[in-house]
């Protein structure tokens, strides 16, 4: 990743970026809008993923991985930054199709530790195909030093299926790994949600298939309430009481909104995100 670097300062990073525009702040007290608003702010699919794994291993984690289910079966057109053994290990369709994680992922939404597949897989009483599959990626992952995963499945924010967001951490053992989870959960599932939605608006040749939609219909509460103030003619007070939430969570999203963005006003708030592409009007013009 040659165009970012970082720079450690206390319980904060500096990422230098020509993606940025200048130096950008990360904080373990970052919110939604400033998570979203970093990654926005990538110039280039290597910037975007540079951006990704800084966060991720601020979080404390070495490595991670994001997959769309529903569009490719190719692990090359992902961000993975695993060993190479582990990508080349996936190129094979009979490990990708009957990996269990994955297999979660394409089914079902909500996290999963790794190790909790693998301890099925490794008590099984039998042995058919899938499970000695499942058997040799353990034994790889092992050999390569990573004990455990925790994935994140959610919906695609364009409606299409699901993603997988997946974090791990070399030479960490299961207990400590959970620990560390427990730590930062909030912010991965906020981090995974972000990669999706920005990865979607700005890096749809790579995240999406040829033809398939870059609207996004799954949109967070206060990107949903910048959207709505920009399509319509309502005013705070109408946008929560359209949202169903109180005037003081709407006012509440809104300063948020201002912080980060560095706007002095609603509407130039909704301005710059648009801009940063962080919402996306076509999504609620399509949907009244």
């Amino acid at each position: 990743m040659d165009n970012a670097d970082a720079r450690g300062t206390g319980n904060k990073i500096v990422l230098s970026s020509s993606a940025a525009g200048g130096e950008i702040v990360y904080t373990q007290s970052m919110d939604e809008f400033q998570i979203r608003l970093l990654l926005s702010r990538a110039k280039t699919l290597q910037d975007f993923f540079c951006i990704i794994l800084k966060i991720v291993n601020r979080l404390g984690f070495s490595d991670c991985s994001f997959t769309r289910l529903s569009s490719r079966n190719d692990p090359d057109a992902h961000l993975v930054t695993t060993h190479q053994k582990i990508s080349d290990h996936y190129k094979d369709k009979a490990v990708w199709s009957n990996d269990l994680m994955i297999g979660h992922g394409t089914n079902q939404t909500g996290p999963k530790f790794q190790s909790e597949i693998d301890q099925f897989v490794l008590g099984s009483p039998v042995d058919p195909d899938w499970i000695i599959t499942n058997r040799a990626s353990i034994q790889l992952r092992f050999q390569l030093g990573y004990f455990d995963y925790y994935g994140i499945s959610m919906k695609a924010v364009n409606g299409n299926g699901n993603v997988l967001f997946a974090i791990t951490s070399k030479n960490v053992n299961v207990i400590e790994f959970r620990e560390k989870i427990e730590r930062a959960k909030a912010s991965l599932h906020l981090l995974a949600g972000a990669i999706d939605h920005v990865g979607t608006r700005k890096f749809s040749e790579f995240f999406l298939e040829p033809g398939e939609s870059d609207v996004v219909s799954i949109t967070p509460q206060p990107l949903r309430l910048l959207t709505l103030m920009a399509t319509t003619n309502m005013r705070l007070k109408e946008v929560a009481e359209f949202m169903g939430i109180t005037i003081n969570t709407a006012n509440d999203h809104m300063k948020a909104a201002k912080k980060a963005l560095g706007a002095p006003t609603p509407a130039r708030a909704v301005f710059l995100a648009i801009k940063a592409k962080l919402i996306d009007i076509r999504a609620e013009t399509n949907s009244k």
